[in-house]
Order: structure tokens, then C-alpha cells, then sequence
């Protein structure tokens, strides 16, 4: 039987502009991962930057909560969709 291949999950950010970043890891995606990925991100920008978020459970997570305080003073910005919503990420 072939081994199973480890998850690769990638997570995108798009500008007005149509320029994309990116960031991947292999395993599971978490707070930890995308606190680490919002971190360098947010030594990239040059202007107020909003970043949208679905409400995946880590996205909602206390320490990653706690990180946007620090962003916000990069002018890095948090924004969750409403729990229901028509938009698909």
C-alpha cells in the first residue's frame, strides 16, 4: 500500500493590486503557523493593511487574539467575515 502523503496547506494574500503572497507549511495549519506567517508579513508592508479571516477556531484562538494588538501597531489589521456569509474564501 502506498504512504500517505503529509498535508501541505497553503495560505494566500491577494492586494487590490492583484499581488500575491504566499505561505505554505506541511502539516496542519494552526495559531502558531499563521501568527508566524502574519509576523513576516507584516514587516513587508508599507501602508494600512487589512487582512480578512473566516472563522476557522484558530483564527479565534486566545494567543493569536492577543497578537493582533501588536500588528495593529504596524498597521496591520484583523477582519473576520460574519459567522454566515455568501463570500468564499
Amino acid at each position: 500500500m502506498p504512504k500517505k502523503s503529509k498535508r501541505r496547506n497553503v495560505f494566500g494574500i491577494l492586494s487590490r493590486e492583484n499581488e500575491y503572497k504566499s505561505f505554505s507549511t506541511i502539516g496542519s495549519m494552526n495559531a502558531d503557523v499563521l501568527i508566524k506567517f502574519l509576523d513576516e508579513f507584516a514587516k513587508e508592508i508599507k501602508e494600512k493593511t487589512v487582512i480578512i479571516l473566516d472563522n476557522a477556531p484558530f483564527h479565534h484562538a486566545k494567543i493569536f487574539k492577543n497578537k493582533t494588538k501588536e500588528w495593529q501597531k504596524v498597521d496591520l489589521y484583523v477582519w473576520y467575515l460574519p459567522s454566515y456569509s455568501r463570500i468564499s474564501i
